[in-house]
């Protein structure tokens, strides 16, 4: 009888561990049940936990706190929250008011941003990618060609400037409330923005696969879960591109842990009645006898993360011949179009302007939204570059509408 794939979707969220110590994955309602906080590093206390924004309408309140540098982040699970432990306070450097969009997201660090992809939100899954830039406090939308519509992978990763999706389903629950099994997975490098398949190749495709948390590491991704019924915990080899299923006793005991901490290769737990904590080395679980599928990517990929080191001498080349041959000359827009929209700003008729008064201007008002307020976004800085540069100011300044405040109106500061 032929097996079928039944893919059940439980939200939470992931977290990576690259260069920083530890991350950890809490649910700061249930503070009360750890009764071991020994696990903690030294720059974390449960007094600094406890400070963490909650709302009295959720039931769960998950964050994920982890080191950058020499300060603390906590990210909120299904809010674009960024809170900076400072001053012995929780600061939230995200201004975006929205909630609701990227439950169970992927989210990760690359030097000064950081990165959220896929989620639930709007009654549907999707694999859009947000960043947060911890330079200017703002998210945007990095537009990626090919995105599968409303599907959502289970185990989610990054091998090197590359981001990928196992198996996961696809779930739009405006047009059905069936769940659309997805055998492979997809994946991207930042640098292409384009998303292409992946083949899994399964020795015994499961009854069910049901995904609690998904852990990131260096060099594995792992996700807790249900395989056929047995609780314990997936493993993708990135290096070998395997995927392993790992399952004990003692890893049932941790289902409904409070809290996950990763750190270095281990994942630190709570058990479920007894309270106490388990350490589990993700070595353990990579053994041929736990080996379930393995993943192809495609020649070119795998052509892409070989050659990462000749890639980086070739971009630091690159990066001395513009330095020195272009080092004068700015590398933001200073074409005619540029000084036409400067030209036809001064010649507005009124130093205020709507949105959609500005789009117009910017030639950018038939565009869809999403690309439509990146746009915005990249033009207003190179205006406001370029005229900084001669005259020490912006040219155009964002501020609340008066008569309406909840919409925003842009002034021309000639």
């Amino acid at each position: 009888m032929k097996r079928f794939l039944i893919i059940a979707f439980i939200i939470s969220f992931s977290f990576t561990s690259y260069s920083q110590d530890f991350k950890l994955r809490i649910d700061v309602k249930r503070l009360q049940e750890i009764k071991d906080t020994s696990f903690l590093p030294p720059v974390l206390s449960m007094q600094m936990l406890k400070q963490l924004p909650a709302l009295d309408w959720r039931e769960d309140e998950f964050y994920e706190v982890f080191p950058k540098n020499d300060s603390i982040l906590a990210l909120r699970n299904g809010f674009f929250d960024v809170y900076l432990w400072q001053d012995s306070g929780w600061h939230n450097l995200s201004a975006s008011k929205y909630f609701g969009y990227n439950y169970g997201a992927f989210k990760w660090i690359d030097q000064n941003k950081i990165y959220s992809l896929g989620g639930y939100g709007l009654y549907h899954m999707h694999s859009q990618l947000l960043c947060f830039n911890l330079q200017d406090d703002s998210w945007e939308m990095v537009i990626i060609e090919n995105m599968p519509f409303n599907y959502h992978g289970l185990i989610q990763g990054t091998v090197g400037d590359t981001i990928f999706q196992l198996f996961g389903v696809y779930v739009n629950e405006a047009t059905s409330v069936f769940l659309e099994q997805e055998y492979n997975g997809y994946y991207s490098s930042l640098s292409e923005k384009k998303w292409h398949k992946l083949q899994i190749h399964w020795k015994d495709k499961p009854d069910l696969i049901q995904r609690l948390i998904n852990t990131e590491f260096t060099n594995y991704s792992t996700m807790l879960g249900l395989y056929d019924g047995f609780y314990g915990i997936f493993i993708f080899d990135k290096i070998e591109r395997k995927i392993y299923f790992f399952t004990s006793s003692i890893l049932i005991q941790t289902e409904k842990s409070p809290f996950t901490y990763a750190f270095q290769k281990q994942i630190v737990f709570q058990t479920r009645e007894a309270a106490k904590l388990i350490y589990f080395d993700i070595e353990e679980g990579i053994a041929e006898d736990y080996l379930v599928a393995t993943v192809s990517f495609s020649p070119k990929s795998n052509l892409y993360i070989y050659l990462i080191p000749l890639g980086l001498i070739i971009l630091i080349l690159v990066f001395i011949y513009l330095y020195i041959y272009h080092y004068k000359k700015n590398n933001h827009l200073e074409d005619d179009s540029l000084l036409t929209i400067i030209k036809q700003l001064k010649a507005s008729k009124s130093s205020t302007l709507s949105v959609n008064e500005l789009d117009i201007i910017l030639q950018i008002d038939q565009m869809n939204d999403d690309v439509r307020r990146v746009k915005r976004s990249k033009i207003i800085k190179d205006v406001n570059y370029f005229w900084k540069q001669q005259y020490g100011k912006d040219l155009l300044v964002r501020k609340r509408n008066e008569q309406d405040r909840r919409y925003f109106v842009y002034t021309i500061n000639v």
